[in-house]
């Protein structure tokens, strides 16, 4: 009986394996991690696709808009400081799907290949320095290669985006109305203690809230959980020239806050538990003081430290 030489077979195998391995588009997945009821911070994925929305403008300005960079665009560091925390080429798609993300684009090839965590670490950051994006939803879809690095990505968008020029005006409306009376006043401390109360007195803290962890549930529907409250603050007092940061962390669970910076010192500021603990107890306070209760995780961690008390309230 003839004998089969078995390394051309072997040989065939690899080639096989090597081309499927290589395969930019087998494999998808969608991001919806801790997708529990009772965490505030992430969103819930939907299905739901604006491009299917061929009545609005805003399907055809998609369908014009696929190829976008983004690779004009700048980032002040002291508003944006999450983009300072990425690799080169992370900063190359935190541009490009914030670029797709202000023309509505829905699906995109990535610029340059970056592995599926760092993904993850870049749209974090573009969630957590952008509260204006509030149609934007905190899950999104991708692509990946048998190498594990991301080769495009999918944005899914809130129900807002439906009117989303009306929804814009309602938006801009509630945040200029805080920044015009908070701008009479003489100094930014004087600013913050306006917008904090302001947002005390309009929010209330509502687990079912539409829209709730995007900054339009706070300033336009007035109810919010942490993750609204922390963005509609961070986005007036960006307006005011303030840099003010999401945090991501802990607080007996997942939960949101922001660290505002005064004449180039930091401090922790928590609208969510003062709201519904007491004004002024979590105001303006230093690590140290708030780190019995609140745990810094994930990019957050490289946020400055908070160790100053010139404007404890």
């Amino acid at each position: 009986m003839k004998k089969i030489d078995l390394s051309w077979v072997i040989v065939i195998l690899l080639a096989v394996f090597v081309l499927t391995y290589n395969n930019d588009s087998v494999i998808s997945r969608f991001n919806n991690d801790n997708n529990d009821n009772n965490v505030e911070i992430n969103g819930s994925y939907s299905s739901d696709s604006i491009i299917s929305y061929s009545s609005n403008n805003e399907a055809e300005k998609i369908q014009n808009n696929n190829y976008l960079t983004g690779s004009d665009l700048e980032f002040d560091s002291n508003y944006y400081v999450y983009y300072t925390y990425l690799s080169e080429n992370g900063k190359k798609i935190y541009k490009q799907v914030y670029a797709n993300a202000i023309a509505y684009n829905k699906t995109f090839k990535t610029v340059v290949k970056v592995k599926v965590n760092e993904l993850s670490d870049v749209m974090e950051a573009v969630f957590n320095d952008h509260p204006e994006l509030f149609y934007l939803d905190t899950n999104y879809a991708y692509k990946y290669n048998g190498l594990g690095m991301c080769i495009e990505i999918t944005l899914n968008y809130n129900d807002t985006i439906k009117n989303i020029n009306q929804n814009k005006e309602l938006f801009e409306n509630e945040v200029n109305k805080i920044v015009n009376e908070a701008n009479k006043l003489p100094t930014d401390y004087d600013k913050e203690k306006y917008v904090y109360m302001a947002l005390i007195n309009k929010v209330d803290y509502d687990k079912t809230a539409l829209y709730n962890q995007s900054a339009y549930s706070a300033l336009v529907m007035n109810k919010s959980v942490c993750a609204g409250y922390t963005r509609a603050f961070q986005l007036i007092m960006q307006k005011l020239r303030i840099p003010t940061y999401f945090v991501l962390g802990y607080a007996k669970e997942d939960h949101a806050w922001n660290i505002v910076k005064l004449n180039g010192e930091y401090y922790n500021v928590d609208l969510t538990w003062d709201d519904t603990g007491g004004v002024f107890k979590h105001f303006n306070l230093t690590d140290k003081e708030i780190s019995d209760t609140h745990k810094r995780n994930s990019i957050s961690v490289n946020l400055p430290k908070c160790n100053y008390y010139t404007y404890r309230y």
